[in-house]
């Protein structure tokens, strides 16, 4: 299986790949936290242990990351403005939902869902938002 690939914040300009990386992680985004580096999460919580262990750390007050905050931002009004789309991509992705409950839930078919959020993904890509509505842009990809 191929590792999934990490971005830092300042290297964020809304590429396909980045947004599928902030379409997964979305939810602790949105509560402030930039996913760490799938190594660095192993060697964190190596030596956790229960609260009352010797080996526990001590625990501090969370403070939200703002770029993580702001990146999330970003992506919820992108997908925003891609309507029924985006909310198929961001059950996709975030929510983590299969293409079976989609297809069931919005009546679609399946070759229909991936074309969906395929649209939707296109439509976010940029590092600037698009001028122009999304279903003005889907009709003149069509």
């Amino acid at each position: 299986m191929r590792k999934e690939e990490w971005y830092l914040p300042e290297e964020i300009s809304y590429t396909k790949h980045q947004l599928l990386f902030l379409l997964i992680h979305l939810n602790a985004l949105q509560a402030g936290c930039w996913p760490e580096v799938e190594n660095e999460i192993d060697l964190a919580n190596a030596d956790m242990g229960d609260p009352g262990s010797p080996n526990a750390r001590p625990r501090f007050l969370y403070k939200p990351n703002p770029d993580a905050m702001r990146v999330a931002w970003e992506v919820v009004e992108r997908l925003k403005r891609c309507g029924r789309d985006g909310q198929i991509t961001r059950e996709r992705y975030t929510d983590r939902a299969s293409v079976k409950e989609i297809c069931r839930k919005y009546g679609l078919e399946r070759s229909m869902a991936f074309y969906c959020v395929q649209q939707c993904i296109k439509y976010m890509e940029g590092h600037n938002r698009r001028a122009i509505d999304y279903v003005q842009w889907r009709n003149r990809r069509d």
